[in-house]
């Protein structure tokens, strides 16, 4: 569009309405996603022997349980170097499942 230049009011209000839908779309997704990061912020209380979570209705969960409930994160599990050394004190120290192939 230059300067001076005229458009039919139909086009421009198709064109408005258009915008509106997408600022409106857009601001849904925003919402929705803000919705999800706010499910897991804040303090949660946790066991300090076992790492249970207490929810909202005071139940005990695993950790793993409670967080893919609030959120959409997964959980894979292995060990760190130090647990490896706790419950498998007889594998060589650099040793790992990966190794062999």
């Amino acid at each position: 569009m230059q300067d001076g230049e005229v458009y039919p009011l139909k086009q421009l209000t198709e064109r408005n309405e258009k915008l509106e839908k997408v600022v409106a779309d857009r601001t849904l997704a925003l919402s929705a996603a803000i919705a999800k990061m706010k499910r897991l912020s804040g303090m949660l209380p946790i066991c300090s022997g076992c790492k249970k979570i207490r929810d909202d209705k005071n139940y005990w969960k695993e950790v793993e349980t409670y967080v893919m409930e609030h959120s959409e994160a997964q959980f894979t599990h292995g060990m760190c170097p130090t647990c490896l050394g706790v419950y498998f004190p007889d594998l060589p120290a650099g040793t790992d499942e990966e190794s062999d192939s």
